[in-house]
């Protein structure tokens, strides 16, 4: 089959439903960040030039941010007493959270496009995963949550003085903010 039938044979398949409401949207935003944060961690781990510790503890700490609205959601997910998954090696653990996001985000699709109801069981045993893997990626680097939820809130307050707008999310100082992510001195861990 040439490309230009499969694209008319694909579009035949396509769900044009839409079943999330307002408040679902918010879910939604955070299991597609989730999964583009661990893209962009992934990236960080598998630099050429080594790990590139000041990003991997920005993108950790923008996971927890996606995870804080499913605990808004959710008020009984509350993990900060777990076990550690096990794996020593960071690039182990970021493939370990982003299988688990990709699982996450997997159950967004087919509740948004194909009516499937979301399963809160599935969701916070995905999110509990997610959260051990950052939590542990943070250990293995010698940080605690704590401080990674304080570094990522501290460049959100640089990023948006006051509260989300688009302008602000478009246009970044990002220099001002990775001086943020080093510490003011450059020296944080």
């Amino acid at each position: 089959m040439n490309i230009e039938q499969y694209k008319i044979n694909a579009a035949k398949t396509m769900s044009n439903q839409w079943h999330l409401s307002i408040f679902d949207t918010e879910e939604l935003h955070c299991a597609i960040g989730i999964v583009t944060e661990f893209g962009e961690l992934m990236q960080a781990v598998q630099n050429p030039v080594g790990l590139d510790r000041v990003n991997v503890l920005e993108e950790i700490g923008d996971v927890l941010w996606y995870l804080a609205g499913f605990q808004r959601r959710y008020s009984d997910l509350d993990w900060e007493e777990t076990e550690r998954l096990g794996y020593n090696d960071i690039t182990t653990l970021v493939k370990v959270g982003t299988i688990e996001a990709i699982e996450l985000l997997d159950m967004y699709k087919k509740f948004a496009y194909y009516g499937k109801p979301l399963d809160p069981t599935k969701i916070k045993s995905e999110c509990y995963f997610i959260y051990r893997a950052c939590r542990d990626i943070l250990l293995n680097m010698g940080y605690t949550i704590e401080e990674c939820r304080q570094i990522n809130i501290d460049k959100l307050k640089k990023r948006f003085p006051n509260e989300f707008t688009t302008e602000d999310a478009i246009t970044r100082d990002l220099d001002s903010e990775r001086k943020i992510l080093e510490g003011e001195s450059g020296t944080r861990k």
